[in-house]
């Protein structure tokens, strides 16, 4: 074998193709790790993040949202800044089950009472998680932790507190309709609970007490204190009543003299108004209260030889006058807040011009008004002259008949006409309704036999049939009646303050039965039967004031059955006001 000499090996390592490596590059990849798909996959997602920014960024909000609502503990404590929501409570007697009012509950720093079932809303707590308290005193104090939903259905909680003293029921009821009274203020001591819908209430008091006073208040009704018994049990003494607000004016002859007196709606509080002077005469002492008892008319003679008319104000009981002077004042009554009446001037000769005038006074503007005057026509040889006769007071206006009369010749009034008029309680809008040649009409004669509804009679001279006409919405026609229906007793509807309904009494048996019905006396509804009372006014919409054997006041509510609470013994002069629906007083 040949070998190779040591100058033979060089020239073929010289000979062999040389690889060139780059430092720096070396350099570079020895200092960066190797990537892996993992962080190619982050790299490229962010780079497409940065690309897509609009679109992005909201979906990372919804993302971080999404992320803290999905676990309650700090969905609560993020909307607990901003989001506030009601919580209803209700407080019921561990024992009884009932209803404890007027107990103070507490939660997230805000404290309300319980109303009288039991009810308490907390308004605009934060959502989550708080404290709930409840405290009355003789009860023990309830203390639990709630959550406050987002869910309007979820913010409900009964509590059911531990009386630590004896539970007293008590019920409180409308002293005049007998129905329980809702929201009745009850303060015994120094605790206080509120009545149920059903007017009912159960209090705790301390069992070392037999009895303790009670104080009841309800806007609408007068305060009443009474006693009550410390018992479990619903005793006489603890069935309590509240009397509706009001005044209620009448004359009295208690003192021997007659008085104009007031007194609650049950009789009680019982109070002179105007004490009489003992001149006053039974004839001529009349007093008519305005449908809202804001006015009084009192007709009566106090001093002198002369009645006058005074006006009452109930709101003070001031005394004023509305005419006086020497003549006669013939009440016709009350047209909202102007009182009506005829003057007879006794300073004016019987046929002589303006002899009687028709008059209103507003009461609430305090100023007289003439609504008509009577005229007449005097010469040598014969007086002619005018009367009023027959007003009735309707919701048009007062409609009257003007009737000529001849000192003489009934040829004197050949030229002058009868009428049936209207005009308001302003003196506007007068006219004539019907008319009848003055020579030919003996007389005319009325009936009211309906709501602002009247029938005429006009009998003429000789022996002619007599016609019949009916007033009704401010027009005067024939009616188709006979003297059987003209002559026939009609009852004297009465009108509610607003005016949409009607009481009256219609004799049954030998009876009266009294009715409540519409503006038009329909619709009628039996309120009591087969007494003595009869119909004599309202007392606001509710309530219905009947008399008895012209002496004794009742008041009952206008429900069917209603029990009669008798109000006081009273004093009826010999005045009559029948047909006359729009005041109170007058029957």
């Amino acid at each position: 074998m040949k070998k190779t000499s040591h100058d033979e090996k060089l020239s073929a390592r010289e000979a062999r193709p040389v690889k060139t490596v780059n430092l720096e590059v070396m350099e570079k990849e020895e200092a960066a790790p190797d990537d892996s798909p993992h962080q190619n996959l982050v790299k490229s997602l962010w780079r497409g993040y940065l690309e897509r920014k609009k679109l992005a960024v909201p979906l990372t909000v919804l993302l971080v949202f999404g992320v803290v609502f999905g676990i309650p503990w700090s969905r609560y404590k993020v909307l607990g800044l901003t989001v506030k929501k009601s919580f209803s409570v209700i407080v019921v007697d561990s024992k009884t089950g009932k209803p404890v009012s007027e107990a103070e509950v507490s939660l997230a720093g805000r404290a309300v009472k319980t109303d009288g079932e039991g009810k308490a809303i907390i308004e605009k707590n934060p959502v989550g998680s708080s404290r709930l308290a409840v405290k009355k005193k003789y009860y023990r104090d309830h203390d639990e932790k709630v959550l406050v939903a987002l869910g309007a259905s979820k913010n409900n909680k009964e509590i059911r507190l531990e009386a630590t003293g004896r539970q007293v029921p008590l019920s409180i009821t409308n002293k005049i309709s007998g129905q329980g009274l809702k929201g009745v203020k009850i303060t015994v001591l120094d605790i206080e609970a509120e009545a149920d819908e059903k007017g009912e209430a159960t209090i705790v008091l301390p069992a070392d007490k037999v009895t303790e006073k009670v104080t009841l208040r309800l806007n609408g009704y007068n305060d009443t204190t009474a006693e009550i018994d410390i018992s479990e049990q619903l005793t006489d003494k603890n069935k309590l009543s509240l009397t509706p607000s009001g005044k209620l004016y009448f004359l009295s002859k208690r003192s021997g003299k007659i008085d104009v007196v007031k007194t609650n709606l049950d009789g009680s509080d019982r109070q002179v108004v105007l004490a009489g002077t003992g001149k006053e005469q039974e004839a001529s002492t009349i007093l008519l209260a305005s449908r809202d008892w804001k006015y009084l008319a009192l007709h009566t003679r106090r001093e002198g030889d002369k009645a006058k008319l005074y006006l009452i104000d109930t709101s003070n009981d001031k005394l004023t006058v509305m005419d006086e002077g020497n003549a006669f004042f013939d009440v016709v009554g009350w047209k909202d807040d102007s009182f009506v009446f005829i003057v007879n001037r006794q300073n004016v000769p019987e046929q002589h011009p303006k002899r009687y005038a028709l008059k209103a006074f507003s009461a609430s503007k305090k100023s007289l008004n003439t609504l008509d005057e009577t005229d007449a026509i005097v010469t040598r040889w014969s007086q002619v002259y005018q009367t009023f006769d027959r007003p009735y007071i309707t919701k048009q206006g007062i409609v009257y008949v003007k009737r000529w009369y001849a000192a003489g010749y009934v040829s004197n009034v050949i030229g002058k006409e009868v009428a049936i008029a209207l005009v308001r309680s302003d003196g506007s809008g007068k006219k004539d309704l019907k008319t009848f040649p003055a020579q030919s009409i003996n007389y005319i004669d009325t009936r009211s036999y309906a709501p602002d509804e009247i029938y005429f009679f006009a009998q003429q001279f000789g022996n002619i049939k007599p016609e019949y006409f009916e007033y009704e919405d401010g027009v005067v026609k024939p009616a188709n009646i006979d003297s059987g229906q003209f002559e026939q007793p009609y009852p004297t509807f009465l009108f509610s303050p607003s005016g949409n309904a009607t009481f009256w009494a219609e004799p049954r048996d030998g009876k009266n039965t009294l009715f409540v019905g519409d503006a038009s006396g329909k619709e009628a509804k039996e309120i009591n039967t087969a007494s003595e009372l009869t119909a004599y006014g309202w007392h606001g919409e509710d309530y219905l004031l009947a008399s008895k054997k012209g002496s004794e006041l009742f008041i009952l509510s206008k429900e069917k059955n209603a029990t009669p609470l008798k109000i006081t013994d009273y004093h009826k002069p010999n005045f009559d006001a029948a047909g006359y629906g729009y005041g109170y007083g007058g029957l």
